[in-house]
């Protein structure tokens, strides 16, 4: 509750921060200024992504690894339960999103939907993978790597404005290069999480 009432504070000071509202509060932003670094610019962008992979509490991961009570051969911890728990992550990250931007569309209503709707489905992607690089570390008894592994590649992403320019650049079909990329890494991240479960049911 704490963590909730903490990150509303946060979404608070963006509202009234005077940054751009036509991209969602989640959603990496390259900074043209050199003496502003790439993190600090982001700072909301990565507030966004830590709060929401913090706020749950790892109920998602005990979920999945948890074996089922009074059952003494594990059912209901195969394909099925790993796919329920994707599509649980998936609608809490959708969720988690969609409430902060439709408060952000109410309090600035008359921005480019079009941009903005975009910004937040790429944020809700980065927040998809950041929670799949924590849970497979905690699938595999390493909680600490996991989150220091998510840190890392969240550090990357919004502190080096070459590779944000690159991901908002728009490439095949005209669409912007973090769509394949998303389309790509979260069902490797995926895959990655399935091998770390299955692993987990043999032990």
């Amino acid at each position: 509750m704490m963590l909730f009432v903490v990150y509303v504070v946060v979404v608070y000071r963006f509202l009234i921060s005077g940054i751009d509202p036509s991209v969602f509060i989640g959603m990496f932003r390259s900074s043209d200024s050199p003496f502003t670094p790439g993190l600090a610019y982001n700072m909301y962008a990565l507030a966004y992504v830590l709060f929401g992979v913090a706020i749950p509490l790892e109920q998602f991961s005990e979920w999945l690894s948890v074996p089922e009570c009074m059952v003494y051969v594990r059912r209901g911890r195969g394909p099925g339960r790993f796919l329920a728990y994707l599509l649980m992550i998936t609608a809490y990250c959708v969720i988690y999103t969609l409430i902060q931007a439709m408060i952000q569309q109410i309090m600035f209503p008359d921005e480019n939907p079009v941009a903005f709707v975009g910004s937040a489905v790429c944020a809700t992607c980065v927040l998809l993978i950041a929670m799949l690089i924590a849970n497979f570390g905690y699938l595999m008894g390493s909680r600490i790597a996991g989150y220091f592994v998510m840190a890392a590649l969240l550090g990357l992403l919004m502190s080096f404005s070459g590779l944000q320019r690159w991901l908002l650049a728009s490439g095949l079909a005209h669409a912007p290069n973090w769509i394949p990329v998303a389309a790509l890494t979260i069902p490797i991240c995926a895959a990655v999480n399935l091998i770390a479960f299955d692993r987990m049911q043999i032990l």
